[in-house]
């Protein structure tokens, strides 16, 4: 990840065993017209499908009027502030007609 894009890779499976792109890398940056900022350049798994670093990461993603950001927590669940907020017992009592859950 960079201030303006995200990619995933993989591990080949052919020696020597180099990082692989999987997919096209987004430039969220010139299509959104957003920067990211994250607690973490990198989020790695172990072939169980945990982080390595066994914490999560947080990315702000900051437009010119708003801000917002995403948690992926150790094992790669994606969420939002709101969403992260109610796993920890901060429900909030607001309308929640307009949210969706997954």
């Amino acid at each position: 990840m960079t201030v303006d894009s995200i990619w995933v890779t993989a591990c080949g499976v052919n020696p020597p065993a180099a990082s692989v792109q999987v997919g096209t890398k987004k430039l969220v940056g010139d299509e959104f017209n957003v920067t990211l900022n994250s607690t973490a350049a990198t989020v790695v798994y172990d072939p169980r499908g945990i982080t390595t670093q066994f914490q999560t990461t947080t990315i702000r993603v900051i437009g010119p009027n708003y801000s917002d950001s995403v948690m992926i927590n150790e094992v790669g669940r994606v969420s939002n502030n709101e969403d992260h907020q109610e796993q920890q017992g901060f429900h909030d009592h607001r309308d929640s007609s307009s949210r969706s859950s997954c």
